[in-house]
């Protein structure tokens, strides 16, 4: 019996040897392989990326972010807030992470996100120690002098020295994330007259009170 013909081919009917992203997706890269291997295309799954790592890079994706036209406004402000049915105007960082996290796919982002002290007690996350958290986490910060629990969240990026090299997190002095509504200046974490944005941070580990992770 002749052997049957499984080869991809393009619409001019050229032959093509499955492993060139310049012809297919990953997914259609891996059922063909699976094909020739004589397996289903159902049977076939990609595996996606974490949660996570999801989010961080949709959080990448608005690295520039500044307020415009007064604290706590701007065109794209006003959509991460009315994003989490807030009122444009409030403080955002809780709302730029479920943002991103609703973007990444999370089926458990609500309102309730927006208040930083509820981050890690609403069902769908849960808190883990400081120093257990991957990329993409999210941290929750607790300044001197600020609210007893929860003044502040953001993205981990990594741990890190007081050098800002990254360190296994047993090592680590201080966190490096990515936040919305932080100040553009390396000394200001939030201005009140305007001029914050997404960007990076790095604080001492000290002022991290939790970090959490979104299960779904």
């Amino acid at each position: 019996m002749a052997k049957k013909d499984v080869s991809a081919r393009n619409k001019a009917g050229k032959r093509l040897k499955p492993g060139g992203s310049k012809w297919f997706t990953r997914k259609t890269l891996a059922w063909l392989r699976k094909r020739k291997a004589g397996v289903k295309k159902g049977s076939v799954r990609v595996k996606r990326a974490p949660l996570s790592t999801r989010a961080l890079r949709e959080a990448r994706v608005l690295l520039g972010t500044v307020e415009r036209g007064g604290n706590n406004r701007g065109k794209v402000v006003d959509k991460i807030i009315r994003a989490n049915g807030g009122v444009v105007g409030e403080p955002w960082c809780g709302d730029f992470v479920a943002y991103v996290y609703r973007l990444a796919g999370s089926k458990s982002v609500t309102r309730a996100w927006a208040a930083t002290q509820y981050l890690g007690r609403i069902t769908g996350m849960r808190s883990v120690g400081v120093r257990r958290g991957k990329p993409g986490d999210i941290v929750v910060f607790n300044f001197p002098g600020g609210h007893p629990d929860s003044d502040h969240t953001g993205l981990l990026i990594a741990y890190v020295n007081s050098s800002k090299k990254k360190v296994p997190a047993a090592e680590a002095t201080h966190v490096k994330t990515l936040d919305g509504n932080t100040g553009i200046d390396a000394n200001v974490s939030d201005s009140k007259t305007g001029g914050d944005g997404v960007g990076y941070k790095v604080r001492p580990i000290g002022f991290v009170n939790r970090v959490v992770k979104v299960k779904r």
